[in-house]
């Protein structure tokens, strides 16, 4: 994988700022039905999860944001990722994932 030299040592710090920039995160098709089994199983909490409307070309969702523009998933407390705490990285959107390499 080719990285620029600035994210070539990347690690999450845990501060969140990237779940609060209110971007739009598409949501693959496995990725939202990952959420949504974990949702209906209680694994999950209850939530509206995705954007209304109608999703980016061959995307299955966006992911909503608070009003403070936060995403929904992240857990203001710890300041990490709900899905990926609870899931694991292989259930995040690969956004998501790959933020920033």
């Amino acid at each position: 994988m080719r990285a620029l030299t600035l994210h070539a040592r990347y690690a999450c710090a845990h501060s969140g700022a990237c779940c609060r920039t209110s971007w739009d995160v598409p949501v693959e098709r496995e990725a939202r039905r990952a959420i949504e089994q974990a949702i209906a199983v209680r694994r999950l909490p209850m939530m509206e999860s995705f954007e209304a409307g109608t999703p980016p070309e061959g995307m299955a969702g966006v992911l909503r944001h608070r009003d403070d523009g936060a995403c929904v998933w992240l857990d203001p407390g710890t300041r990490l990722c709900v899905v990926h705490r609870e899931l694991g990285e292989a259930a995040l959107p690969v956004t998501c994932r790959v933020f920033p390499r």
